[in-house]
């Protein structure tokens, strides 16, 4: 597809299948009464380890104080503990508990399995289709990152 013709037809039929896709996902697989964002604090927290909370609410997208309400649930909850940080008493630090690292390995367990199984029922030519097509959805979610996966699909990060 070429031309902003073609590049807003792509958008137009690609939006329903990504929101529709992320939307069968969380359905079908446990959330434990996480909201999305408190799911995404908690998946990089457990993930990628402690940040500030200025850092996850730069990731969020939202101001500190909101992250601080976010980040107080999860502590509630048990899946995070705040420290201050040593580096600067005045910031503090979020980090996932064992039960929050625990919680997003179940989650993503489950995800994964959920989205094998609906590979699975796809022929060898549709798979090899999305494969093919995952470079390009990094690149989309992170349009100035070059270091991503190359078109064999190797990770250079």
């Amino acid at each position: 597809m070429t031309g902003d013709d073609g590049i807003a037809e792509l958008a137009h039929r690609l939006r329903p299948l990504v929101f529709h896709l992320y939307y069968v996902v969380r359905r079908e697989t446990p959330q434990y009464q996480l909201t999305l964002t408190q799911g995404s604090v908690l998946a990089a927290l457990a993930l990628d380890g402690p940040r500030r909370m200025s850092a996850l609410a730069e990731r969020e997208g939202v101001r500190t104080p909101s992250m601080t309400d976010v980040v107080a649930r999860l502590e509630r909850l048990g899946l995070v503990r705040r420290a201050p940080d040593p580096s600067d008493g005045r910031a503090v630090i979020a980090a996932a508990t064992d039960e929050g690292r625990r919680l997003i390995d179940e989650l993503v367990r489950a995800r994964e399995e959920f989205l094998r199984e609906r590979l699975a029922r796809l022929d060898a030519a549709d798979r090899t289709a999305i494969a093919a097509a995952l470079p390009a959805f990094e690149r989309l979610l992170n349009p100035g990152d070059t270091t991503g996966t190359d078109e064999e699909g190797t990770d250079h990060r």
